[in-house]
């Protein structure tokens, strides 16, 4: 079991919004491509992935900052397991909901070249999987603030490749994460 040096209800409630997909991206994916559903559907989606996107990622910020904030006492070595724990397990659904996306975005393009009715919903369907993306990265960032974080509490922790840009950075984690 888990050394768990954090309030378990605060770490409840950040794995259910740090490691649940978005809703809409789940509702979308799960749609039949190309169904009067799915043509009916992706814009009321897509008018409501930006505020949802919004409201997880405040969410994710502050269930990180409430993590932390509970473990003010806790012994360097009990934090520094839970913080690699939280780190991996937000970790692998950012693989996870690339790999969802990319998927949906895939399928769907393979499916507009057989149906041309999918074609107005294009835009809206664009703006979903951009959602779902800028989701990814801002959890790409928190995965970087708990590595910093661990890298603080544990020195064994530090080390590792270095980076001069963002961009490099974004391409290593989508190759470690992938």
């Amino acid at each position: 079991m888990l050394p768990m040096p954090f309030d378990p209800s605060i770490a409840a409630e950040f794995e259910r919004v740090a490691l649940l997909n978005p809703p809409i991206i789940e509702r979308v994916q799960a749609a039949e491509i190309g169904s009067d559903y799915f043509l009916a559907m992706v814009p009321t989606w897509a008018a409501q992935i930006d505020e949802d996107v919004d409201r997880r990622l405040a969410a994710l910020r502050e269930g990180s900052r409430s993590l932390f904030d509970s473990r003010k006492d806790a012994p360097p070595q009990e934090h520094a397991v839970a913080v690699e724990h939280f780190e991996r397990s937000l970790s692998e659904n950012v693989a996870g909901l690339l790999r969802t996306i990319d998927r949906f975005s895939s399928r769907f393009n393979r499916a507009a070249k057989k149906n041309a009715k999918l074609e107005r919903v294009r835009p809206d369907v664009e703006r979903i999987v951009a959602a779902g993306h800028r989701e990814i990265e801002a959890k790409i960032d928190e995965v970087m603030s708990f590595r910093a974080a661990r890298a603080d509490i544990d020195p064994a922790s530090r080390g590792g490749p270095a980076f001069d840009n963002a961009e490099d950075l974004g391409s290593y984690l989508r190759r470690v994460l992938t």
